[in-house]
């Protein structure tokens, strides 16, 4: 690894057991972060400076111990004449050395010395020294031209005083700028020369020296230095993050650098230690509030090392995580015990389930970053991919940490509720857009896997059962086919698919809050291929009591990864999701109460149904095969105050994928509605039981009997041409292509190679609204409608509702089956 020295500010790389006693910095990450090339930048500034200094002064001494240049001086010349031509000789050569010396001079940063300091020898100018030591001259010349040159030089003496003055206030002005910087930057003072020495310019910072994150960098070295330390490690500085190789090879060893450390320095720059910083609050509300505890990489951070230090702003000392009162502010902020605060040897001692709740809330800059700092948590290693994405990385951690543990916890994600909020009954969400949900979220089904960290939020009340079960398996691997493992399954009835079947799977861990008898449970579902099942989401709390886990039968199963939305399509397969928005019809207590559908999966929650397996392979070829039209499912809805219901049928064309929609009430009044004026309580309930029995039932010969419907076209496109009708039997994708079907004159013929134009025509029996009568403090009537279409691989069911006072309609004759009675509706093909 490579480390800072806080002596010399410069990096050395150390290897395995050679690596000394070093400190760690602990920071959030800002816009002026000093980096690695940029500190060896500053390095090489210094070393070339100090190169620089270090030859000047051999070139000063080199010149101090030759002889000087005799020159004429006033008490070689002997009479008075003679001594004023001296001393003229002598300003003259002043002057011109002045003149040269402004024209010529290149100003250097003394920033060790104040300028007037002259004892110092350090920013001493010489030749200000020799005119500052000579005495005015004397006015007694004895001649005209003395008066003449004693009159220009006064003059010429006066100006060359006022341009030292300027010079001197300008080096003044520079002098204190750069001690403002110094006392700003902890720039290190110059070493003073002795005033006998050498006059030698004094080493300038680089620019790069005024980042804020090179103050913090050298922050943190004084305080390792005021500690003993010699050395320290900053993320910013000692990793090379131009080079990919160092980079996968930091992060892997990351979480081991930071057990090693001697100590930790978090820098909270967002927390300003003082005692009233506005009103009551004070910096104990900022610490919990502080960004540093929503990053990702800090978590590894907090925890690996055995001594974390917190520093304010200003680098004041905070206190450490092992302090009582710092410790149960950090306690309550992370939902980290507190004895993983203080002996990081907990850390593999906690179930996986906490160890990820512990980051569900955390956030890092990249997505896949958010994978890669639970690694040593973990105790995992794997390559970095950046561009796979957060949530392909999230689950190669997972996949790793299954390869070393058998923890069930990992699996429990999602499990007690929504951000661990145990609730038994979840209200439905409801969305106003597509844009507004998750895709994938509302499909329902999901794989074994989580997506993110985030899919563990509340989950810190998990832990292992005290006791295994002697029927399951503790071991599990992943496959091809998923997840294989040995579980005990519970059959459970959570919604109204009467055609699907949904299965606890029973984990070897329970809440901590829970009767130890008692287990938490994945919600599964069935798919076509035996003993292969997907797991469904819910925001429900999943859980078995020990009576229901007596019932439960083991059975070895695998659990698809895959999540179902992203599995590849067979061609001639319909797989369809379609979204129910009928918000209008749960004020006035309307709910669904039955679905029947081929593989139908419903998500009460975000009221959608998932539609699969229907083979239109068979029928709506283009010239000359048979027009099909397919029953993709028949939902029913229910009011059992006002004991009031109705049915919706979704219908889709299989070669256009043209989707219809037909409601009607049932065909008759159910045992429930002819005894509703019946007071009896208990009695009540059973009549509702019956007419929600029943009520299923129509569904049920609906589905399994879903009738005929009318077909016109206007002919081959020829005018004048007459219209053919067709009647066509509705395809029920249970039976339809298995040779059970039955078969009349109608089914299985074709139109004809060419394609025919078509028109829609709706009769009574075939309508896209409903109306019927509710008893309030009056008869109401009630009209419901129900629109659908195909909208971005979604198909939408939006169904609407009117009250209003009005005469009762009379209702539509409907078929046997209870539906439309030969609909005409128009397919084009």
């Amino acid at each position: 690894m490579r480390l800072l020295n806080v002596s010399t500010l410069e990096l050395e790389a150390f290897y395995g057991a050679d690596t000394p006693k070093y400190a760690i910095l602990s920071h959030t990450w800002g816009k002026n972060e000093l980096t690695k090339a940029e500190l060896e930048a500053i390095t090489q500034h210094r070393q070339a400076q100090k190169q620089q200094l270090e030859h000047n002064q051999q070139m000063a001494m080199a010149r101090s111990s030759q002889p000087q240049s005799s020159l004429p001086t006033i008490s070689s010349f002997g009479t008075a004449a003679d001594r004023n031509k001296a001393e003229a000789v002598r300003m003259m050569l002043l002057s011109s050395m002045l003149a040269a010396m402004r024209n010529g001079r290149t100003y250097t940063v003394n920033y060790g010395v104040h300028p007037h300091h002259s004892h110092s020898g350090l920013g001493h100018d010489r030749s200000r020294s020799i005119t500052d030591g000579h005495d005015e001259p004397s006015s007694d010349y004895g001649s005209e031209d003395g008066h003449s040159q004693t009159h220009e030089h006064h003059h010429s003496h006066q100006l060359e005083r006022r341009r030292q003055q300027e010079e001197e206030e300008e080096e003044e002005n520079e002098f204190r700028e750069r001690e403002r910087l110094m006392s700003r930057y902890n720039l290190p003072m110059p070493v003073q020369q002795p005033p006998s020495g050498p006059v030698l310019p004094a080493i300038t910072p680089h620019p790069l020296e005024l980042k804020p994150g090179y103050t913090k960098i050298l922050s943190a070295a004084k305080q390792a230095l005021s500690d003993g330390i010699q050395y320290l490690w900053a993320d910013t500085i000692c990793i090379d993050r131009t080079n990919g190789y160092e980079i996968s090879e930091a992060i892997n060893a990351m979480f081991t650098w930071y057990s090693n450390a001697a100590v930790c320095y978090a820098h909270l720059e967002d927390v300003v230690f003082q005692e009233y910083k506005s009103g009551y609050r004070t910096w104990e509300h900022d610490f919990a509030e502080s960004r540093w505890f929503t990053r990702g990489w800090t978590l590894q951070e907090l925890v690996a090392p055995k001594k974390v230090v917190f520093f304010a702003k200003a680098w004041q000392w905070l206190g450490t995580k092992a302090d009582s009162t710092l410790s149960k502010a950090i306690e309550k902020v992370t939902k980290i015990e507190g004895k993983v605060l203080t002996d990081p040897g907990q850390i593999f001692r906690t179930c996986i389930a906490r160890r990820m709740a512990w980051a569900s809330a955390r956030k890092t800059t990249r997505p896949e970053d958010m994978a890669y700092s639970l690694m040593g948590i973990f105790g995992v290693n794997m390559p970095l991919l950046y561009g796979e994405g957060g949530e392909n990385a999230f689950v190669r951690l997972q996949e790793e940490i299954i390869k070393s543990s058998d923890d069930h916890t990992l699996f429990a994600w999602g499990l007690v509720g929504s951000n661990g909020k145990k609730e038994d009954n979840v209200v439905p969400t409801h969305y106003d857009s597509l844009e507004e949900f998750d895709h994938d979220e509302m499909v329902g089904m999901t794989g074994i896997l989580a997506r993110s960290p985030a899919d563990f939020a509340g989950m810190d009340g998990v832990v292992p059962a005290t006791t295994t079960m002697p029927e399951g398996d503790a071991s599990y691997k992943m496959t091809n086919k998923g997840l294989k493992i040995r579980l005990k399954l519970s059959p459970v009835n959570i919604g109204h698919v009467t055609n699907q079947k949904f299965y606890l799977g029973v984990l070897n861990c329970q809440h901590s809050e829970d009767d130890p008898s008692s287990r938490l449970g994945m919600l599964l579902t069935e798919t076509e291929t035996p003993n292969v099942l997907f797991r469904t989401r819910t925001k429900m709390y999943t859980w078995l009591s020990g009576t229901a886990l007596a019932t439960a039968e083991p059975k070895t199963i695998y659990i698809c990864q895959n999540n179902p939305a992203r599995l590849i399509q067979r061609d001639g397969q319909l797989d369809e999701l379609v979204w129910i928005k009928a918000r209008d019809l749960v004020s006035p207590g309307y709910q669904i109460v039955d679905i029947q559908a081929r593989r139908g999966h419903w998500n009460r929650e975000f009221s959608t149904l998932r539609a699969t397996g229907i083979d239109i392979s068979g029928g709506g070829k283009k010239g000359g095969a048979e027009v099909v039209v397919y029953q993709l499912a028949v939902l029913t809805f229910w009011n059992k105050h006002m004991r009031r219901a109705f049915h919706i049928r979704v219908l889709v064309d299989g070669s256009s994928r043209t989707y219809f929609v037909d409601l009607c009430q049932p065909s008759s009044q159910s045992p429930g509605q002819q005894q509703q004026q019946q007071k009896e309580e208990p009695k009540k309930e059973r009549n509702e039981m019956e007419e929600l029995k029943w009520l299923k039932g129509e569904a049920k010969r609906i589905w399994e009997n879903p009738g005929q419907i009318r077909l016109i076209s206007s002919g081959r496109g020829k005018p004048g041409e007459l219209k053919q009708t067709k009647m066509i039997d509705i395809a029920n994708p249970d039976t339809y292509g298995t040779g059970s079907e039955e078969s009349n004159s109608s089914s299985g013929s074709t139109w004809g190679a060419e394609k025919l134009s078509w028109e829609v025509v709706l009769d009574q029996g075939f309508s896209s609204t409903v109306t019927f009568t509710e008893a309030w403090e009056k008869e109401y009537m009630r009209t419901v409608r129900a629109l659908v279409e195909k909208r971005k691989d979604v198909v939408v069911l939006e169904v609407s509702s009117m009250l209003w006072e009005a005469a009762p309609v009379p209702a539509a004759p409907k078929s046997e089956a209870g539906m439309s009675n030969g609909a005409d509706i128009a397919i084009a093909v």
